[in-house]
């Protein structure tokens, strides 16, 4: 379930690292600066729906730092990029009572988000995966 640690969304800032990989950039690079937002979402290969009104949001506002929001809570977390994969360590989250389908919501993407998803981060692009689940995101306009 969610962990009963309380933290703040994170704000913004920092440059822009390189992360494309056969694009000259380094596939394990932090991407500072950068926020994504949910455009597909599956699981077990089939459209998986989110709660009404939500979408799925990741910032990287400082290097090893990420902050999650999927409609109720906002996730926080130190980690890394190893290997391909997302390296989740210190995750912390607000304790906020939602709707019971935004509350389960969170509950996946925490789930989704320690279990060491692959990561693939090409131009815009993002894709974070689990084995049964995968959340494509598109980087947000600044």
């Amino acid at each position: 379930m969610l962990t009963a640690a309380v933290t703040s969304t994170l704000a913004a800032c920092g440059g822009r690292a390189k992360a494309e990989p056969g694009g000259g950039g380094d596939a394990d690079a932090w991407p500072t600066g950068r926020t994504f937002t949910s455009t597909q979402v599956t699981e077990r290969g089939q459209n998986r729906p989110l709660a009404p009104g939500t979408q799925i949001t990741v910032r990287f506002p400082r290097g090893g730092e990420l902050s999650v929001g999927a409609g109720c809570n906002s996730l926080g977390a130190t980690g890394k990029i190893s290997g391909g994969r997302l390296i989740i360590t210190d995750l912390a989250t607000t304790l906020k009572a939602c709707s019971e389908d935004r509350m389960k919501q969170d509950a996946w993407v925490t789930d989704l988000f320690n279990g060491k998803p692959t990561w693939r981060l090409e131009g815009t692009e993002l894709t974070i995966a689990g084995p049964e689940a995968e959340i494509r995101l598109t980087e947000a306009a600044s």
